[in-house]
């Protein structure tokens, strides 16, 4: 076959454009912005790859290295990065299913030839270009994940009316006891307010010195706070890029738990709302196990299902390239931590 891949650092100048004019539902973790987010923070290097058959452009991925990194130190744990292609490759509809094959084989090529430990790869999970048995055939393990994605084509009424009695009673209970909830303005209040009630209640010291979060406030992502009296105690952040939202980056304070204050179930409302009057068709509540065990994980799972979305399910492929590559990660994790 006339397969020719290429590949560089930098963005090709009609990268968003071509995933665009051939996805309906193009993901922000394939765009430039993402591209330059990763390269912010932690050190990540792009890999902006082209996939061509017979001189014509049939698929895009942007792949990121990445390293094992301590933020609160500002450095490498180790000196071996790892390879993540979120929500990739975008293909056209002329893609035939030997080219996806052949695409995840050299993605993995890309990362043994830069001696990762291992690539991750989540496929575009809003098309039908992917196969798990490519991935299989490739030599990926397979892990079932899945999303809700909630299609916002309906006033907020109606929006409303598809959550549970239960949840909006919980939304009712939150305003009745005066929990306040606050968009984050400007990049003083995100400073200044947004960060430190995140790293207070989500346990991430390491963000502080060296987390570049300028890059966080940008790319059309929006931030909300929930205030009882003069405390935050729950935050939540709301992505919007190619008419898709997206939650990220939400927690709740302990003392809001146990005192059952559902400042959740408000701030996603508004989170919902917002996402809405920005101009996004849906809204994306992100990765969840379909087949839940643990007690957190059912959780998290009744949580995300609750907002009326449809499931949408995945695989999330892996292929390691150190053998028991779990184990010598946590036994190497536990050395550094007690040696640092």
């Amino acid at each position: 076959m006339s397969i020719k891949f290429e590949y560089k650092h930098t963005p090709y100048i009609d990268w968003d454009s071509w995933n665009k004019a051939h996805e309906d539902m193009v993901p922000f973790t394939q765009s430039k912005n993402f591209a330059e987010m990763c390269s912010c923070n932690d050190g990540g290097q792009p890999f902006f790859l082209r996939i061509f058959f017979k001189g014509k452009l049939l698929g895009q991925a942007l792949l990121i290295k990445k390293y094992f990194f301590d933020r609160l130190k500002g450095k490498k744990k180790i000196p071996f990065p790892y390879f993540e292609c979120l929500q990739g490759p975008i293909f056209s509809q002329e893609v035939s299913a030997e080219i996806i094959f052949k695409t995840y084989q050299f993605l993995s090529k890309i990362a043994l030839k830069n001696w990762a430990t291992h690539i991750r790869i989540i496929p575009n999970y809003y098309s039908d270009r992917f196969s798990t048995n490519a991935f299989s055939k490739a030599g990926y393990t397979i892990q079932d994940w899945a999303t809700y994605v909630l299609n916002m084509n309906k006033d907020h009424e109606n929006l409303f009316s598809l959550i549970p009695r239960k949840t909006r009673n919980k939304i009712r209970k939150a305003e009745k006891n005066d929990v306040i909830v606050k968009k984050v303005c400007s990049w003083d209040e995100f400073k200044d307010e947004y960060i430190p009630t995140m790293v207070r209640i989500k346990g991430f010291p390491e963000y502080a010195p060296y987390w570049d979060f300028r890059s966080e406030w940008a790319n059309n992502r929006h931030y909300y706070l929930a205030r009882k009296d003069s405390d935050y105690i729950a935050c939540l952040g709301v992505q919007v890029f190619n008419n898709v939202a997206y939650v990220f980056g939400y927690g709740i304070s302990d003392d809001a738990v146990i005192k059952g204050i559902p400042a959740q179930d408000l701030l996603h409302w508004h989170g919902i709302r917002g996402a809405h009057e920005f101009g996004a068709d849906f809204i994306d509540f992100t990765g969840v196990n379909p087949n839940p065990v643990l007690p957190k994980e059912k959780g998290i799972f009744s949580f995300k299902k609750k907002w009326g979305g449809d499931m949408v399910c995945y695989p999330i492929a892996t292929k390691n390239f150190i053998p028991a590559k779990k184990t010598l990660t946590i036994l190497f994790n536990f050395l550094y931590n007690k040696l640092k």
